[in-house]
């Protein structure tokens, strides 16, 4: 299966108690009340249920994860799920973050800027991570003010940089 069929839902921030149970740091905001058909540690398919959900948290069971020592194997990788197990968004204006991913980037000229290449968030927001054309690559909050437009239909998204002071 191609990664970039798998989009990253949660991460496994530490082992919780002595069974193999896990936290998980939440990226999604409808696990709690949606369940997908199949999940994903890294790459390989896992059969997985959840206790519990608190905020941008919960504890988890993960298949052949049964003590201590292999929840904390598993710390710091993530969950993902696939992209054809997401529903479809009926809302014209609304998308799924991750369609953003292979999105050139144009500036207020429509010149090629670059390419967004990962979408990160650690907790206080979205963040762009865009491959620029020599190479480099820049971070940037995903907010209307840099980001006015997308054309996830041409895979293109208008960028306005912001000026640092």
């Amino acid at each position: 299966m191609s990664s970039n069929q798998l989009i990253k839902i949660a991460k496994i921030t530490s082992p919780h108690g002595v069974k193999g149970e896990v936290k998980l740091f939440l990226y999604t905001e409808n696990l709690a009340t949606q369940s997908y058909p199949r999940y994903y540690l890294e790459e390989n398919e896992v059969k997985i249920s959840f206790r519990g959900f608190k905020g941008k948290t919960s504890i988890a069971n993960i298949e052949n994860i049964t003590d201590r020592n292999q929840a904390l194997e598993i710390k710091n990788q993530y969950l993902y799920i696939n992209h054809d197990d997401l529903e479809d968004i009926k809302d014209p204006n609304a998308f799924y973050i991750d369609d953003l991913i292979d999105c050139l980037v144009l500036d207020q000229e429509d010149r090629d800027f670059g390419q967004i290449i990962d979408i990160q968030n650690h907790g206080a927001g979205d963040i762009l991570a865009i491959e620029l054309n020599n190479g480099k690559t820049e971070l940037y909050p995903f907010i209307k003010e840099i980001f006015p437009d997308i054309d996830l239909d041409k895979k293109q998204v208008k960028f306005i940089k912001p000026e640092v002071v």
